[in-house]
């Protein structure tokens, strides 16, 4: 992750629509699952909020990163255990370690996914959780999506295929943050219209009234996930590992 987004990350997560609404889906799920006190795994952990509210609800959490400061970060939250390792490669775990692997925005940083999906079915228990979003519709794919270091975004097929390959059965696969679909297809529109290279990944700022009407729409999203919400600018996904 490059230094200055984590930075800006780091400043905003606890409060900025997309990171709220996003944590909450996963905070939600794993409480309705009763897993909310499990043995957790996050890799791509950022900032290290979400971690740090896990282990505040009785959860015993590794905290995982590539970037060493982001696991800084997770440890001045409160993580006590915290470690930089690259998921694209071996994960340095013991197999059936973990009840619960979370990869929030992060499959699709790696070049070799498939690998990195084994490697989170390996170190899973039998019946183990894991809980990813991803970037959804390829066709989307622009400067936005290299400057962020993205290999791809994905399709509902493509995951599909994948999980049934490498053993998981996947519990749901919605797509959310529904809200954001037509303005991003208007702006990569014209990205690709006028060829703009953006030179690094910004947070779009918001009013505070809109920010706030974000979050709502994203309480009202989690509560809608269950029926599998049908348009999206990602998915969110849950997997059981067999």
């Amino acid at each position: 992750m490059d230094e200055e987004h984590l930075l800006e990350l780091n400043l905003k997560e606890a409060n900025y629509w997309w990171h709220v609404n996003r944590r909450q889906l996963v905070l939600t799920f794993l409480c309705s699952q009763g897993l909310s006190a499990s043995r957790i795994l996050e890799v791509g952990c950022g900032g290290g909020l979400l971690s740090s509210l896990l282990i505040r609800a009785g959860a015993n959490v590794v905290a995982t990163d590539i970037s060493i400061n982001a696991t800084r970060l997770a440890m001045a939250k409160g993580v006590t255990k915290s470690l930089a390792f690259d998921a694209g490669q071996a994960w340095p775990f013991k197999k059936h370690f973990f009840q619960v692997v979370i990869m929030l925005d992060v499959l699709e940083h790696i070049e070799n996914d498939i690998a990195c999906l084994y490697e989170a079915r390996r170190v899973l228990s039998r019946g183990g959780i894991a809980v990813l979003t991803v970037p959804a519709h390829q066709f989307l794919f622009s400067s936005w999506d290299k400057v962020l270091g993205h290999y791809r975004r994905y399709s509902k097929s493509r995951l599909y295929r994948a999980f049934r390959d490498i053993g998981f059965q996947p519990m749901v696969i919605s797509y959310h943050n529904a809200l954001s679909f037509l303005p991003a297809l208007i702006l990569r529109g014209k990205d690709r219209l006028f060829k703009c290279q953006r030179e690094r990944a910004e947070f779009p700022e918001v009013p505070e009234i809109v920010n706030k009407c974000l979050k709502w729409w994203g309480r009202l999203e989690c509560a809608l996930i269950p029926i599998e919400l049908p348009i999206g600018l990602s998915f969110f996904i849950v997997l059981k590992s067999e």
